[in-house]
């Protein structure tokens, strides 16, 4: 900021200067021009047309007295003269000439001399004796003002003029000299200042590199030049970062991001251009490439690079990222390389297995794919269709020290017409990035009421219904939403156990608390499904609040065999009943695994082991058995 103000300091006191210059040298100008033109008037105007007329009365007199003009002739010379005398004697712009040199007495004298010659003049005579004498007494006078005329231009006075003229013309000239020096340092200035703006018009300000702006124009330039070797466009994201932003500061979020950046732009080659797209999304085009295992090989490396932990407020996150390759000799235009780059992360993020993806026809398919089951999805929900391809099934859940039914997990279905079954995570994918999460939620209720009113399922007193929030559900308007849902469909609020992923709550911890502590003051059960696969550590659960605990069905499968497992299990038990919250055990398949967990403390358990998610019209005789070894008989 201070060298900004810096910048801005110098720009306008080099403009002040050239405008104080201008004016000034402006003044100067017209000062100078004035007193070359106020000498002219006065040296060489009045003097020389008083001794122009003086000269053309005494010729008029010589020709008169030869008899080579008339009278009238001659009058008209004198009247001239008298009036040229006249304006010099009395004329304002006369004023310094006829203080100088004793100019008026001189003057003055030679007019006195007319007007006592002009009774004579009215009746003069050709070769008369009056004629003789007034050439002589003319002539006496024509040598003094010559005199006086040299004395204007030779004299001391005539030097002072001069000297105020040039003086004047040296002011004028350093005035404009320094006015050149500080054009030039202004145009100088602007143009440095006119680089430097385009420069922060095509570079990001927080990191350095290159923006979207200075990436469009360079891929563009990289499709319409050819090149030595292969050229590629990957995409990168970073993954979690929103949380961190939200849960830290924009200001750790943004240190975050400018350490990526530099470790990218530290692992590349010097020919790769490296541009910060839009928030945590980064883009490079590498260029000169000798093959595409060279290109993968590249971000291969660049991506084990960005995997490090960032350490801020005594939290630890761990950074990485997914990565998106296509290869421009594939496409023809910089949008469909876009379009394919961007497919690619898509898949790199999606992917566990591969953080660094490259284009494939069969995403081009994958998307297509994704593009209609939106559209179908969109017209279920926004036509509130609960009878059609979208169904929920439920699998129950059981207290594990004597098997006692006491819900059951409320689990979306969608069996599209032409894609078939629809995994779960797709379908919630397909809503959460396309803005129908709130409609997916009211459709869960919807249908809840559905199954209850068309299905005849009725939910006994104890029996409760769990229902899984989509993400973007989860905010501070969640508790309202929630009643309204209640008192639409007519179920109690104490029937209803909602399932929130840990990594849900971690966006931001405090507004997770309190909407969490809202929905419990309602009489509505929290559960935190899937614990153990997300970034939160155990100490969150102090805080939290929740009434139950669903340990990830990862660490339950071979939990009889893994005996790094059963500590952990074990110790999460110990936590979670410490702050009086039920563990729910999920994914229980075989009797060995139940029986383990029960020994460990779960309180409750749900898998293939009592029944695979049933159909609504199942529920009742479930109800009724309440048993899982008597349902499975």
């Amino acid at each position: 900021m201070m060298k900004k103000w810096l910048n801005s300091l110098v720009l306008y006191g080099v403009a002040l200067v050239f405008l104080g210059l201008s004016a000034i040298s402006l003044n100067e100008y017209f000062r100078n021009s004035q007193l070359i033109s106020s000498h002219i008037q006065l040296s060489a105007w009045s003097l020389a047309q008083l001794e122009l007329e003086q000269q053309k009365f005494f010729n008029n007199l010589r020709l008169f007295q030869a008899g080579a003009i008339s009278h009238k002739e001659l009058m008209l010379s004198y009247d001239m003269l008298w009036n040229r005398l006249t304006i010099f004697l009395e004329g304002d712009e006369n004023r310094d000439i006829r203080s100088r040199f004793h100019a008026d007495k001189t003057v003055g004298e030679f007019f006195d001399l007319l007007r006592k010659l002009e009774p004579a003049m009215l009746h003069l005579q050709q070769n008369s004796s009056p004629i003789s004498q007034l050439v002589q007494d003319v002539a006496a006078y024509q040598s003094r003002i010559r005199e006086l005329m040299v004395l204007n231009f030779t004299g001391p006075e005539a030097s002072k003029q001069l000297d105020g003229i040039r003086q004047s013309q040296r002011i004028l000239a350093f005035n404009i000299s320094g006015l050149v020096l500080s054009g030039c340092l202004l145009v100088f200035y602007l143009l440095r200042q006119s680089r430097r703006y385009n420069q922060l018009a095509l570079s990001d300000p927080l990191t350095g590199l290159a923006n979207r702006s200075a990436f469009q124009q360079q891929l563009k330039l990289t499709f319409s030049r050819r090149q030595r070797g292969l050229s590629a466009l990957c995409l990168i994201d970073l993954n979690h970062f929103r949380e961190v932003n939200l849960t830290l500061g924009q200001a750790q979020g943004d240190d975050m991001l400018k350490r990526v950046a530099q470790r990218i732009r530290a692992h590349l080659r010097q020919q790769d251009m490296v541009a910060r797209l839009d928030s945590d999304d980064f883009a490079i085009i590498l260029k000169d490439l000798d093959s595409r295992e060279e290109g993968l090989g590249l971000m291969r490396y660049l991506q084990r690079v960005l995997v490090f932990e960032y350490l801020a407020q005594d939290k630890v996150f761990q950074v990485d990222v997914g990565i998106g390759v296509a290869f421009m000799h594939d496409v023809v235009s910089d949008d469909d390389i876009m379009l394919e780059a961007s497919l690619a992360l898509s898949e790199a993020k999606r992917s566990k297995e591969h953080a660094v993806a490259l284009f494939e026809p069969w995403m081009s398919e994958q998307e297509h794919r994704r593009r209609e089951l939106l559209q179908s999805l969109r017209r279920l929900l926004e036509g509130g269709v609960v009878d059609g391809a979208l169904r929920l099934v439920y699998q129950p859940v059981y207290r594990l020290s004597d098997q006692t039914m006491l819900g059951a997990e409320a689990l979306i279905r969608w069996a599209h017409p032409h894609y078939g079954n629809i995994p779960p995570p797709e379908l919630i994918e397909v809503a959460e990035n396309n803005g129908l999460g709130r409609a997916l939620g009211e459709w869960l209720f919807s249908r809840l009421q559905f199954d209850r009113d068309v299905n005849r399922v009725t939910w006994p007193d104890g029996m409760t219904v769990a229902l899984n929030l989509s993400p973007s559900l989860f905010h501070a308007g969640l508790p309202d939403w929630v009643a309204g849902q209640l008192q639409r469909t007519g179920f109690r609020a104490e029937q209803l156990v909602l399932e929130i992923t840990e990594n849900i709550t971690m966006v931001d911890f405090q507004r997770s608390k309190q909407i969490l502590e809202d929905l419990r003051q309602m009489g509505i059960k929290v559960a935190l499904d899937d614990f153990g696969t997300g970034y939160s550590s155990l100490s969150y659960l102090r805080e939290l609040k929740v009434d139950k605990l669903k340990i990830d069905r990862s660490f339950i499968h071979n939990l009889h065999e893994d005996q790094n497992q059963r500590m952990f299990v074990m110790s999460i038990v110990q936590l979670a009943h410490h702050l009086q919250v039920q563990v729910v055990a999920e994914g229980i398949e075989c009797r060995p695994e139940e029986l383990l967990a029960t020994e460990l403390g779960c309180d409750e358990g749900q898998g293939y082991l009592y029944a695979r998610p049933l159909e609504a019209s199942h529920l009742p005789g479930m109800w009724l058995v309440g048993n899982p070894q008597q349902a499975l008989h």
